[in-house]
């Protein structure tokens, strides 16, 4: 893999992060309320598998602490 194909892979995949982080928050605002910026924060910082089971948690969870636990 040339550089220029390794850069436009990292590339498109903390767009396709970003793209599942939004939703994300949006979900724990309608949900739990405000969302603390340290806790948007964190999931824009996520992974794709962190993001994942983020986003399959909070369908089940009582807290927002419970979705990163």
């Amino acid at each position: 893999m040339t550089t220029a194909e390794r850069i436009s892979a990292e590339a498109e995949a903390r767009g396709e992060a970003r793209g599942r982080a939004e939703p994300l928050i949006e979900q724990l605002i309608m949900k739990f309320g405000a969302v603390p910026a340290a806790v948007a924060a964190r999931i824009r910082a996520g992974s794709m598998d962190q993001l994942r089971e983020w986003i399959r948690r909070v369908l089940t969870v009582d807290t927002i602490d419970e979705v990163f636990a």
